[in-house]
């Protein structure tokens, strides 16, 4: 029986844009810097902090070290997190479902999530326990991010549902002994959990 649904976070509860980051960012490194080497440096570091393997404060000196970035820490945390615009759909399906605890289940870093909670509390405090990867250690698909959270609940793996936008993460969590359900839209999403048998407020 279905008793926990994870939603993911970027994608799904809020759509997400590097597009801003980059605008506010480039024209603050030094010369020659190009959008190209900013997207690397995100590539090349970002899954470190999405496991929390350094602090943001140590991400950012990697841009000052090799973009020659002139930003302050605070200003660019901003530029970092100002990237999250929420989708209304899904938050309003969040907040009709009934019967069914509610988590939220992100591969993401402690910067990120501290500016969701101040602009999006609200739609945050619709949620029994969000899981970090920065907290967990491990990023989705690894199991390990499947098993914490099965400690966290006491639910047997059946019982969780993971809706996330990414398919290798759904069928990672359909390998761990959980449901899934890949997120393409509110209302396809609100079809699947009524034929798993949720309930809805009308």
């Amino acid at each position: 029986m279905l008793h926990a649904c994870l939603f993911d976070l970027g994608g799904v509860i809020f759509n997400f844009d590097f597009a801003p980051f980059y605008e506010r960012v480039l024209p603050h490194c030094r010369a020659g810097v190009t959008r190209e080497d900013l997207e690397r440096l995100v590539e090349a570091r970002h899954e470190k902090l999405e496991r929390g393997l350094i602090p943001f404060q140590a991400y950012y000196q990697r841009y000052v070290e090799e973009a020659g970035l002139r930003l302050g820490l605070g200003e660019f945390a901003l530029a970092w997190s100002d990237i999250f615009t929420e989708m209304p759909e899904t938050t309003a399906l969040l907040r009709r479902l009934r019967g069914v605890r509610l988590f939220l289940l992100s591969n993401t870093d402690e910067a990120h999530i501290a500016w969701v909670r101040q602009c999006f509390g609200k739609v945050m405090g619709l949620f029994e326990k969000c899981f970090y990867s920065y907290e967990l250690g491990h990023l989705k698909p690894a199991p390990e991010v499947f098993r914490a959270v099965e400690a966290a609940t006491s639910l047997h793996p059946a019982d969780h549902l993971l809706i996330d936008d990414l398919e290798a993460n759904v069928q990672a969590a359909l390998d761990c002994g959980w449901q899934g359900t890949r997120f393409t839209s509110a209302k396809a999403l609100e079809e699947s959990l009524r034929g798993l048998g949720m309930r809805f407020m009308e």
